[in-house]
């Protein structure tokens, strides 16, 4: 009530739909490179009843690409995206997917956030008797020391001291980040 003792009154339709279910994106980094590991980014839903389904991918808002547009039935849906669009490579970075499905009663939508990758890690081997390496991201390490294998997690970009006792003479190393992009291996001594 207003200060004058009258009541306004409004009324508005709100249309509820429960079509739409939760939204699973895996893996959280894919890297469409169509090297064959993790080349495509799958996104999971539930449909309670038939719908007409839009999948858009944006990044910081803009429309990027739509991987599926049209009716599915009612059920668990799957869309598997390898990062193609109409034109041009898709950047790395960080993108989101937006679905929307719309029936009789109203358009539902759920977002999601994954990032793209297809730049593979740098790593070098640093001089000095100590075994350090140089990576450019955080990454997983594999070595042949002295004929001898054996794995490094770097957890982060920089300097890297793999534990060794004794004199490293013949190191070869490859980077692998987290959506499987691999390195150039590096040699010591390099390969003739």
């Amino acid at each position: 009530a207003g200060d004058d003792g009258k009541e306004a009154v409004g009324l508005v339709n709100v249309a509820v739909t429960r079509t739409l279910g939760g939204l699973d994106v895996e893996p959280a980094v894919f890297s469409p490179n169509r090297d064959g590991r993790l080349d495509r980014v799958t996104f999971s839903f539930e449909l309670a009843a038939p719908a007409a389904v839009r999948v858009r991918i944006l990044r910081d808002g803009v429309w990027v690409a739509t991987p599926f547009a049209g009716p599915l039935p009612l059920g668990f849906q799957r869309i598997e995206w390898d990062g193609s669009k109409r034109v041009g490579r898709l950047r790395d970075g960080a993108y989101e997917v937006r679905i929307e499905a719309s029936d009789a009663v109203a358009t539902a939508s759920v977002g999601g956030m994954f990032d793209a990758d297809s730049t593979p890690p740098r790593v070098s081997i640093l001089p000095g008797t100590l075994l350090r390496l140089q990576v450019s991201e955080p990454a997983l390490l594999t070595l042949l020391v002295n004929g001898r294998s054996l794995k490094h997690a770097a957890s982060e970009a920089g300097e890297v001291t793999i534990p060794w006792d004794g004199t490293a003479r013949r190191i070869r190393v490859v980077a692998w980040d987290a959506s499987g992009n691999k390195s150039v291996p590096v040699r010591r001594p390099p390969a003739k």
